[in-house]
C-alpha cells in the first residue's frame, strides 16, 4: 500500500479524512469479500456440479440441460435483437448524419481551419524551397555541361592534358 505523496494527512485536513477513511473501509471489505468468495466457490463447486448433473438421472432430465436450452434460446433472441438494432441503426444513422450535415456550416469550418493553419504561408514556403532547389539543379547541370563541352574542345584542339580547370560539384546553399 503506497502512502500519499503530499502532507494532507499530516495537516489533519478533515475533508481528506472524510473521503479516505470510508474508501479504506471499502477496500478492506472488498478484500474480505473476495477471499470469502474464493473459499465458498471452492466449497460449493462440487455441490453445484452434483445438483446440476445428478448422477442417477438421465442427461435429458438434468437441470443443467434445461439451463443450456434456456441459454440457447436466449442466444437466439440476443442475435435477433442485435440484427434488429443493427437494421434500425442502418436506417436511422444516414438520415441523422444528413440532418446534422445540413445544419453544419462546413464552409465556415473550412475557412476557420485554413485561417488557423495559415495555408498561404505554407504554400509560399514550400514553393520557395522547390524553386531554390530547381535553380541549384539547373546551375549544377550548366556547370557539368560546360565541363563536357570543354573536354570536347580540348580533344578537337588536340590538347593532351586538357585545360587546368576544376568543376564545382556543389553550390553552397544560401
Amino acid at each position: 500500500m503506497s502512502n500519499p505523496t503530499d502532507d494532507t494527512h499530516a495537516r489533519g485536513d478533515a475533508l481528506t479524512y472524510l473521503i479516505d477513511a470510508p474508501l479504506g473501509i471499502a477496500v478492506g471489505a472488498a478484500r474480505i469479500a473476495g477471499r470469502a468468495t474464493d473459499a465458498s466457490v471452492a466449497f460449493v463447486r462440487p455441490i453445484v456440479g452434483v445438483a446440476l448433473r445428478p448422477p442417477l438421472l438421465p442427461r435429458r432430465l438434468w437441470p443443467q440441460t434445461a439451463i443450456e436450452k434456456l441459454a440457447d434460446r436466449g442466444a437466439v433472441a440476443r442475435h435477433d435483437l442485435e440484427r434488429k438494432v443493427s437494421d434500425l441503426a442502418d436506417a436511422l444513422v444516414p438520415d441523422a448524419v444528413s440532418a446534422l450535415l445540413e445544419r453544419t456550416d462546413l464552409a465556415g469550418i473550412a475557412h476557420k481551419v485554413i485561417d488557423d493553419i495559415d495555408l498561404p504561408l505554407i504554400i509560399r514556403e514550400s514553393s520557395s524551397t522547390v524553386a531554390s532547389e530547381s535553380v541549384i539543379g539547373v546551375r549544377l547541370q550548366g556547370i557539368y555541361a560546360d565541363d563536357k563541352v570543354g573536354r570536347v574542345v580540348d580533344r578537337l584542339l588536340l590538347r593532351r592534358n586538357g585545360r587546368n580547370t576544376v568543376a564545382i560539384t556543389e553550390i553552397p546553399r544560401p
